[in-house]
């Protein structure tokens, strides 16, 4: 986050004694009773910031205070980067939205969606139509994750390890296609792998790797120097520390995650 110059709430039409409400509520709900290490609050009205606010320190119950300097993992907000980068493609005639998924990455010509079984012995059936980027865009592709738990495809990308750290973006795409999707592109919504497919063909129209069409068309001219998918070792000391809650217990332990990665695995982004 940036440090900005704070106006009047008055002046936006916002109340100055609601604004002051929103931190003391986090730090009361959620940073004394050690839910969360730390919140960041910015409120703003168009281009003037009447609220910013740095709360809780780099660690739960310890660490350095937050501030505009501190950096934060993005983890999901990677998507609308990415779906940022493929509209800007859009704009300049490089792939329409109506575009089968296939024409950039053939093997998904040949997709088919789950039809029962098990994640050892299913079925499939061809998809009602073809996918497309809109679906990618919109979750409505079929493509899944495989930590859902929630069915058996995902069952079955957990086997083919899907989200490997090993491969590149266009490797796991591909090897997505071989599987089967949860359901037909289009008939249903579905959270998944899809922004990452479509960060491969990102690479794919733009031809160069995601992570420099970020820096080169996106975090640069916006002056998000601080915004990428590794923390360089002369800004280490400015990462938060990252959590995980057990999903049965729901005891909170710092993730092995913690050191200088941040989300890029190897060879893929993860978006």
């Amino acid at each position: 986050m940036f440090e900005h110059d704070l106006t009047d709430p008055h002046d936006v039409g916002l109340n100055a004694e609601r604004l002051a409400a929103i931190p003391q509520y986090f730090q009361q709900n959620y940073i004394d009773r050690g839910k969360l290490p730390c919140v960041a609050t910015l409120v703003s009205r168009g281009s003037e910031v009447a609220l910013e606010d740095y709360s809780g320190t780099t660690h739960i119950g310890e660490g350095e205070p937050i501030g505009p300097h501190t950096i934060f993992r993005i983890y999901s907000m990677t998507k609308p980067v990415t779906s940022l980068a493929a509209m800007m493609l859009f704009e300049e005639g490089k792939l329409r939205l109506d575009h089968e998924v296939s024409r950039f990455i053939p093997e998904f010509a040949d997709v088919q969606v789950f039809d029962g079984g098990n994640r050892e012995d299913y079925t499939t059936r061809a998809p009602d139509r073809p996918m497309t980027i809109l679906d990618l865009f919109t979750h409505t592709s079929g493509i899944t994750y495989g930590f859902l738990m929630q069915d058996e495809p995902d069952a079955i990308y957990r086997k083919h390890k899907i989200g490997a750290p090993t491969e590149t973006l266009l490797e796991m795409s591909q090897r997505i296609a071989k599987l089967p999707l949860s359901f037909s592109p289009g008939t249903q919504w579905g959270y998944g792998h899809s922004i990452d497919v479509l960060g491969a063909i990102v690479e794919i129209v733009a031809g160069q790797p995601l992570d420099e069409f970020f820096r080169e068309r996106i975090f640069g001219p916006l002056g998000m120097d601080d915004t990428d998918f590794w923390v360089p070792e002369n800004k280490i000391d400015r990462l938060m520390a990252c959590y995980n809650k057990h999903p049965l217990t729901g005891e909170i332990s710092m993730s092995d995650a913690a050191g200088k990665e941040s989300k890029l695995y190897s060879k893929r982004p993860k978006l």
